[in-house]
């Protein structure tokens, strides 16, 4: 079982044992953002996102982790440039054909090809950035204590969204998965957001299919986002990635939501560095819960049915 500050302190730790050999004359080492002027050349570390699979049985699913190693160079020519990047990114696939387990917390590592992207003019010099996207593949359990279906009842998405909102609300005061330091719990987005952390409950979407005879099967998309504040000391980035983890562990205790759903998942988080001023009120990190609640209610049709007679 591994978390997302786990598997980003493992691969700063691991790349770190190469700084005086193939990874020699690197700077900066990072996760997150970088000060305004990093000694350069830079590696950096983030995530971009996670979707989980649930195909296992016993409370244990599979997480896929989407991190990108970043390399910044600067030379007195493009090519320069472009010659250290290259460089760091054939030094690092090495590394991680070597180190795909990341000290036990994953299963196995794949690596796509690195991006390249074209260089700019900084301070006179050329800057070139590469990136390298893994993807860390491991094993996660949900909470031992979740809460069981004992009576299955029917609810609207604004029930659903309020009981989502108050427990959220609720874990301010409780000492397991407890959410005391986010200042700011809402239901909609509202700009500016006056004090972070913040988590917002968005509004779903709903999907609807047939289920059984006089039942609609109905699946409600909710969006979770939560707030940091963005700034260059890695302890901001900590403090995002500790708290989705604590609001997915809250989703999956209480995943039956008082009987109104008999089933509920979360699919995935994506991050977001926002280093422009956001409508949220500042520069921030933001991550995105995708979770799906399933729930079953009487169909149009047997409504219909029921008025007629």
């Amino acid at each position: 079982m591994a978390t997302g500050k786990q598997l980003l302190d493992s691969i700063k730790h691991t790349l770190l044992q190469f700084r005086e050999r193939e990874l020699r004359g690197i700077a900066t080492w990072k996760k997150g953002i970088l000060p305004p002027v990093p000694a350069f050349p830079v590696c950096n570390l983030f995530p971009s996102r996670v979707n989980y699979n649930y195909r296992y049985s016993g409370g244990k699913y599979e997480a896929r982790w989407g991190i990108d190693i970043e390399f910044f160079a600067i030379g007195r020519t493009p090519t320069e440039a472009m010659d250290q990047v290259r460089s760091y990114l054939h030094s690092a696939r090495d590394i991680i054909k070597q180190y795909f387990k990341w000290d036990g917390l994953s299963i196995d590592t794949e690596i796509p090809m690195g991006e390249t992207p074209e260089g700019i003019v900084y301070q006179h010099k050329f800057l070139q950035v590469g990136v390298l996207p893994i993807e860390i593949i491991s094993y996660e359990f949900k909470p031992e204590e979740r809460l069981t279906l004992t009576e299955y009842r029917e609810t609207s998405s604004v029930e659903l969204g309020q009981r989502i909102f108050d427990r959220l609300v609720a874990q301010k005061t409780q000492t397991a998965f407890s959410l005391r330091e986010v200042n700011y719990i809402e239901r909609a987005k509202v700009a500016p957001i006056p004090s972070f952390p913040a988590i917002v409950v968005l509004e779903p979407t709903t999907e609807y299919e047939r289920m059984h005879t006089g039942l609609d099967h109905n699946a409600r998309q909710f969006t979770i986002d939560i707030y940091t504040r963005l700034a260059d000391k890695e302890i901001n980035l900590d403090i995002n990635l500790d708290l989705v983890e604590k609001v997915i562990d809250i989703l999956q205790v209480y995943y039956t939501w008082g009987g109104t759903c008999y089933n509920s998942e979360v699919m995935g988080v994506e991050f977001i560095r926002d280093s422009r001023p956001s409508e949220v009120g500042g520069m921030v990190y933001s991550s995105s819960i995708r979770y799906t609640c399933l729930s079953a209610e009487t169909s149009t049709e047997s409504i219909r049915k029921k008025r007629r007679a």
